[in-house]
């Protein structure tokens, strides 16, 4: 699994410059140069996860309101959810 992505300052198809790439360094401490203009996450997974749900609803009238939160237990790592829907 993972993720990748292009930089694109003025339209889709036009790289930056490295005098653009430069200011918008200067602007946000990044350190971005024209031979790595984007990001590239990866992760790997071991295939097995265990995780616990937990939730809850609020029924107004037609508005439904959820809230939830899981947890893995090998990775440690929390989520939380929140949904709104109306239903008829």
């Amino acid at each position: 699994g993972g993720m990748s992505s292009n930089m694109y300052v003025d339209a889709p198809g036009n790289p930056p410059t490295q005098q653009q790439i430069d200011m918008i360094n200067q602007a946000t401490g990044s350190n971005y140069s024209i031979t790595n203009p984007g990001y590239a996450i990866k992760a790997g997974a071991s295939g097995f996860s265990a995780r616990v749900f937990g939730g809850m609803s609020f029924n107004i009238l037609i508005l439904k309101l959820g809230l939830g939160v899981s947890y893995e237990f090998f990775s440690g790592s929390f989520a939380g959810m929140m949904n709104a829907r109306i239903q008829f």
